[in-house]
């Protein structure tokens, strides 16, 4: 049984072909028919298990032609071996005695067709489809194994970082965790996997998640979640000694291969020290109780609720605006306890956050206070404790805002990430690893494209390192190198925080933070460099604020002025001032607001109706306007103005809310869905040209269905998203022909019961194609009902009644009626008279009442023809 090859004149397709059969001359007569089909094949017989077995090991094929009957082996065997040798390589059945229903059963264990000895016609098509096949599935293998390359690239990141990254399962079991997770909690990474999330998390911050799960879970079956959408929440965990720490948690889904969220992925940063930050940040308003009529009419002025109360929680004082908000008069709110007015759900996190206050921390401070109308507002409440000179409290002091906009602004800011970069993406600094050798070279490996907001880019990353050192402040480039070598001498976690001249020319303080680890001849530190910038500017305010009011003007982030109201005369303007006009404070007090340049009023006719609006008794809040920066660009905003009295004379407190961002997101995710939308669409185009290419026949069946089946919906008065769905899955509800031979289906005769068998499977195999197609409508599952029957006489799984879905009896109705009247390959059209009188026999047994009534009139009422 030695290996054989045989020329053809021309230029013919080489082909490795390993013959399993017992019989020469049938081998022989195989050979011939393959160079008739252009190949030029080169092959080897064998007829046993051991012979077939070892030319598997020892030479590489592109083909097996099995007879299924031997002496010594059969098909089915030949089958099971290759099977186990797990080798890519397609078997074809070849034989003179083998019946349709063992042809179907080799096939179901795998063989990829079969051919009769007497007609080899279809020999050399059904070779030259499977190896195409086998093309397709080795393309397919190497992404495969380029995607696992990459995802242990990004494993190795994460699994050096100093933040926890985390991977749950849909039990929320933890399956994957850093080893950062000891350093931060004291677990060990096989501790924490055996931890439940109760074991986790304490019990206000375990309610917080599930309650999160549980609307993002809901907003997944609805098929309203957006796959890119991130969530952030601050929760507390248990240590492993017993404390808690506040931990700041990015997490998004993950789906299988099959497109079902099966995994949720997060990535955590241990926040307690910044909590503690924010809290000496936001110091107490102790000079309230004192406060002179200009800093009154200002905290009267700003776009928050400022409200003080007693050791007992009576409200002692409540601005303007918590009126305006709340719709409640000074009487209703004033000498009333403040529990009376917050949503009895976050009573707990109150007394909580009180006790914390007291303690110097700062707990959950995002609360919903409660309307006059009834309506339950989100705020974020920063507080402090009011002491006397002597230490002892004497009362609370609360800054309320409203963070609607704020959390609606949040989310549509994470929803426009990208999704491969949801690590290193998100996390709020610069990503880098630093090496330092054992002979005293330092460089760096890697640095996240963050860097760019600090330095300029270097095409060479040898050259970053000597280049961020040069940018290190002076006075504090000796103390930064001493870090590094201190860090490197006692392989120690690095901790710095210094100054950095960064691209604009700006100098800012940043923190670096680092974690080693020992490669071979070299410590490698995998760490995070931040801007601390707006902690450090904060610290300094603190230090040197003022008494009384004047620290809640010059930091709050608004940009607010105290101007003379007859000439516009600048007396005193805040940091907001600067941030969001680019004049520095200096240069403008003592000018007149309505002079250029410092001009802020795109039209004058604005300002113009503001001084009216003043001058006749009226306040200003929250009008929208345009206004201009330094830089002459134009911006978008909120404003709100009221008099005020300055030694006698009239003058103007003026607040501005600086919105341009906020307008540039609305246009940004209104195109993100309009792309989204496009891409469905195309999605679906994509289908129907693929079945349209294979069988112009069934693509013109499923167009014509598509147009019946919308008409039928719109009669019964369905909801337009259902007609749309029904339309969409209309075109390409016989998709599943795609995976039958062309020859069925164009035979022009009628088929064998072998051949309807395999016609009857593409309603499931149309089901396999669409069950991981994302989209707004059960595509997959109306495609695998639409052949079912009311009384359970249809195919493939025999469902009746209720059990199909509305869109499935509407379909099989339509299909119906096009097919009778529509020319088929084997016969001439029946006519629509046909068609109708079918549907009127059958209602109620194979089509669903209503549906058939509604075909009928349709049809009888002259409501639709065929196009």
């Amino acid at each position: 049984m030695g290996e054989k090859s045989s020329l053809k004149i021309g230029n013919p397709q080489s082909l490795r072909a390993l013959m399993v059969d017992d019989s020469e001359n049938d081998v022989l007569l195989i050979i011939s028919e393959l160079k008739k089909g252009g190949y030029n094949p080169f092959y080897e017989r064998v007829e046993t298990v051991t012979a077939m077995k070892n030319s598997l090991q020892e030479k590489q094929w592109d083909i097996i032609l099995c007879d299924y009957k031997m002496p010594k082996f059969d098909a089915p065997s030949a089958i099971a071996l290759l099977k186990k040798t797990n080798i890519d390589i397609p078997l074809i059945i070849i034989s003179g005695t083998i019946g349709e229903e063992t042809a179907v059963e080799c096939m179901r264990l795998g063989a990829q067709d079969y051919i009769m000895k007497g007609d080899l016609s279809r020999l050399c098509p059904a070779i030259a489809r499977e190896l195409e096949e086998v093309k397709v599935r080795n393309k397919q293998k190497r992404a495969e194994e380029k995607l696992k390359e990459s995802e242990k690239k990004y494993r190795l990141i994460t699994e050096k970082m100093t933040d926890i990254v985390w991977i749950l399962d849909m039990n929320l079991r933890t399956i994957y965790v850093t080893p950062s997770v000891q350093k931060v909690l004291g677990f060990t990474q096989e501790e924490r996997m055996s931890q439940t999330v109760e074991q986790q998390l304490t019990p206000d911050s375990l309610s917080i998640a599930l309650e999160t799960m549980a609307k993002e879970l809901a907003l997944e079956e609805r098929g309203q979640r957006d796959d890119e959408g991130i969530v952030t929440l601050e929760l507390e965990y248990y240590h492993k000694d017993g404390s808690t720490r506040w931990i700041e948690t990015i997490m998004n889904g993950l789906r299988n291969d099959q497109g079902v969220l099966d995994k949720i992925h997060g990535v955590s940063r241990d926040v307690t020290k910044r909590k503690k930050v924010e809290i000496q940040r936001e110091a107490a308003l102790e000079a309230l109780r004192k406060s002179e009529e200009l800093y009154t009419k200002l905290v009267n002025a700003i776009p928050d609720i400022i409200v003080q109360t007693d050791l007992k929680g009576n409200i002692v004082f409540i601005n303007d605006y918590a009126l305006q908000i709340s719709g409640y008069s000074r009487e209703e709110l004033e000498g009333h306890n403040l529990f009376l007015f917050i949503a009895p759900e976050d009573h707990e996190y109150v007394m909580k956050n009180l006790l914390f206050l007291f303690d110097g921390r700062q707990g959950f401070r995002e609360y919903h206070l409660i309307a006059k109308d009834g309506r339950k507002l989100p705020f974020e409440v920063n507080g402090d404790i009011l002491r006397n000179k002597d230490g002892t409290p004497f009362g609370i002091v609360n800054l309320c805002r409203d963070i609607t906009e704020r959390k609606l602004t949040e989310k549509k800011l994470l929803e426009n990430e990208e999704r491969l970069r949801a690590i290193t993406g998100n996390l709020p600094g610069i990503i880098f690893q630093f090496y330092a050798k054992d002979n005293g070279e330092y460089g760096m490996n890697y640095v996240s494209e963050r860097q760019t907001a600090f330095l300029d880019t270097m095409e060479n990353i040898d050259d970053l390192f000597p280049y961020f050192i040069s940018q290190i402040h002076e006075d504090d480039k000796e103390r930064f190198l001493d870090s590094i070598k201190n860090a490197v001498e006692k392989a120690a976690p690095w901790n710095f925080e210094g100054r950095v001249t960064i691209r604009t020319g700006e100098t800012i303080w940043f923190q670096g933070l680092a974690t080693p680890t020992r490669h071979e001849d070299q410590l490698v530190f995998n760490g995070i460099i931040l801007n601390i910038k707006e902690r450090k500017l904060a610290e300094e305010k603190s230090r040197l604020s003022e008494e009384k009011f004047y620290k809640i003007f010059m930091t709050a982030p608004d940009c607010i002025t105290i101007s003379r109201l007859k000439d516009g005369l600048i007396i005193d303007v805040n940091k907001g001032f600067e941030d969001i006009l680019g004049w520095k404070r200096e240069s403008v007090i003592g000018l007149k607001a309505t002079d250029p340049p410092h001009n802020l009023w795109v039209d004058a006719s604005e300002r113009e109706f503001m001084v009216a609006e003043i001058k006749g008794g009226r306040n200003i809040l929250h009008r929208e306007f345009e206004f201009r920066r330094r830089d002459g660009s134009a911006g978008t905003g909120i404003y709100s103005a009221r008099p005020i009295n300055i030694a006698g004379e009239e003058c103007l407190i003026f607040i501005l809310q600086d919105i341009t961002e906020h307008k540039h997101m609305d246009a940004e995710l209104r195109r993100t869905l309009d792309s989204l939308r496009k891409a469905f669409g195309v999605t679906m185009k994509v289908m129907v040209s693929a079945v349209e290419m294979r069988d112009p026949y069934t693509a013109g069946h499923q167009l014509k269905t598509a147009d019946i089946a919308r008409a039928i919906a719109t009669e019964m008065g369905l909801s337009q998203e259902q007609i749309d769905g029904i339309r969409i899955v209309g075109t390409i509800h016989d998709i599943g022909k795609l995976s039958i031979p062309a020859e069925i289906l164009s035979k022009p005769t009628k088929l064998t019961e072998l051949e309807f068998s395999l016609i009857k499977e593409h309603s499931h195999s149309g089901y396999e194609m669409l069950k991981d197609v994302e989209s707004p409508w059960p595509l997959a599952e109306i495609v695998y009902q639409h052949h079912e029957r009311m009384d359970g006489t249809g195919y493939p799984r025999n469902l009746k009644g209720d059990e199909i879905l509305i869109e499935a009896r509407i379909l099989a109705v339509a299909d119906v009626v096009e097919a009778m009247a529509s020319h088929r390959p084997y016969r001439a059209s029946l006519g629509i008279e046909a068609a109708l009188k079918e549907i009127e026999k059958n209602k109620g047994t194979l089509y669903d009442i209503d549906v058939a009534d509604a075909c009928l009139r349709l049809f009888s009422e002259n409501k639709y023809r065929f196009s």
